[in-house]
């Protein structure tokens, strides 16, 4: 998405949680695989708000998966 909540950049990104990883990947190549749209993109009144609504999603993602 654009990140809408803590920048006006315009440019598409995606952003990837890799669950139990605990590696410093920076820089290199990965494929990503889409399994399940958790959400529609959403600009957040803070970066708590933010912050809370990525633990909900991290939540419903590994439920999903498991």
């Amino acid at each position: 998405g654009f990140n809408p909540t803590v920048s006006s950049d315009q440019n598409l990104k995606i952003e990837t949680h890799i669950f139990n990883f605990q590696h410093a990947i920076y820089g290199e190549s990965l494929q990503v695989e889409f399994e399940h749209f958790l959400r529609p993109e959403k600009k957040f009144n803070s970066i708590e708000e933010l912050k809370a609504q990525i633990q909900s999603d991290s939540l419903q993602a590994q439920r999903f998966l498991t």
